[in-house]
């Protein structure tokens, strides 16, 4: 009785390990559940993923449209032609003093960097 009673524990443990893996689709592709925190205390926005030191990660190939709900409104917009192809350079501040800036072409992110610029006091010259 213990055995059968072993056992049972052990399959309904497996069965709920498995369930909260994700849930498979017809062609087998497994589907995750992702849950976003809101409100006051979380200034996270939806797509930027946290890990470590608040940083914001982005993925080339995201839409223009993805990257703004991500980011917010650009501090800046240029536009810049290389190679018969218009490059749009989008500048966002960051906290910190970190400035993200990101190239689109045709409305699909093709590069972007993370600049830190330090506060220069100003100097007098001799000191």
């Amino acid at each position: 009785m213990n055995k059968v009673l072993s056992f049972l524990i052990i399959l309904v443990i497996s069965a709920a390990g498995v369930s909260a893996q994700g849930k498979s689709t017809k062609d087998g592709a497994v589907v995750k559940t992702v849950s976003y925190r809101t409100g006051s205390q979380n200034r996270s926005k939806a797509g930027v993923v946290e890990i470590g030191p608040r940083s914001t990660y982005l993925k080339e190939g995201l839409s223009l449209a993805a990257v703004l709900h991500v980011l917010g409104a650009p501090a800046s917009i240029t536009e810049q032609t290389a190679d018969g192809k218009t490059v749009m350079n989008y500048e966002f501040k960051r906290g910190g003093g970190r400035t993200l800036t990101a190239q689109f072409i045709n409305d699909v992110l093709v590069h972007f960097q993370t600049v830190e610029v330090s506060d220069l006091a100003p100097r007098t010259a001799g000191f």
